[in-house]
């Protein structure tokens, strides 16, 4: 069962985002709201699937770029897909996407794509 890891700075955003995995079947969705709260679930629990806010701004975490560059770097992640998913121009969010190492990104709001991309990186089964 694929676990995701979610990085969101928005209590909402975290409430919606957790609920249409959970519609989608997945059941295993964890939170972290610093990078030592990141680096634990990596070595604890590695996620299938890592859901960052592209605009991050958390304690211990600069942006969202930053921490997918740590994710990538850290060997306990192994194959961790991550998923940008921000509230800015598409072009610009791809962009970002491509110079982080980062698998998918999906625009804010859309939670019907962002469950589809989670689908085709890390399906719930």
């Amino acid at each position: 069962m694929a676990c995701v890891l979610l990085i969101e700075d928005s209590e909402s955003d975290v409430r919606a985002i957790s609920q249409a995995l959970r519609d989608a079947g997945y059941h295993s969705i964890l939170t972290a709201v610093d990078w030592s709260q990141c680096r634990h679930v990596l070595a604890n629990n590695p996620p299938q699937l890592v859901v960052v806010d592209a605009h991050l701004h958390l304690p211990g975490m600069v942006t969202g770029e930053v921490l997918a560059r740590q994710i990538r770097k850290d060997p306990r992640a192994g194959r961790t897909k991550i998923v940008f998913y921000g509230s800015m121009d598409e072009r610009e969010l791809a962009d970002m996407a491509r110079r982080n190492g980062v698998d998918s990104y999906v625009s804010k709001g859309d939670l019907r794509k962002l469950v589809q991309v989670a689908y085709q990186l890390a399906p719930p089964v």
